[in-house]
């Protein structure tokens, strides 16, 4: 699946009513989705993908391919940023004492933001030789 795919499944999640669901699953497809696109678009602009997508993987997989281009590591930092926004917020809810209150409609404008950011990114490197 592409980066743009996994970030409209992304989307789609936030606009879902989740009432009734089970917060581990929910909490689980969330981070899955992320990963789908922080790993797909890497492997579209790199060639490979990090292992991870805390920011400790994330900023060793931009150091270890040398990317120095802001515009490329956008896409792979807000999802970052997103995770940990979410993963914060999931963790620290009052509302379970188990950290699986997915908090997904709270990360939604940022899910908007890296879609957008996805779709005027630019072209994987393959493409501009």
């Amino acid at each position: 699946m592409s980066a743009h795919e996994y970030s409209r499944q992304l989307l789609e999640l936030c606009e879902l009513n989740l009432q009734g669901r089970a917060p581990y699953l929910v909490r689980t497809r969330f981070e899955r989705l992320l990963f789908g696109v922080v790993s797909s678009y890497s492997r579209e602009h790199f060639g490979r993908h990090p292992m991870g997508i805390t920011a400790s993987h994330v900023e060793a997989f931009i150091s270890a391919n040398r990317v120095a281009d802001p515009d490329e590591t956008r896409v792979l930092r807000s999802a970052v940023q997103i995770f940990q926004k979410f993963t914060y917020l999931c963790d620290t809810s009052n509302w379970s004492n188990d950290g699986q209150d997915p908090r997904v409609k709270m990360c939604r404008d940022d899910v908007i933001g890296l879609t957008e950011d996805l779709t005027r990114g630019r072209r994987p490197r393959s493409q501009d030789r």
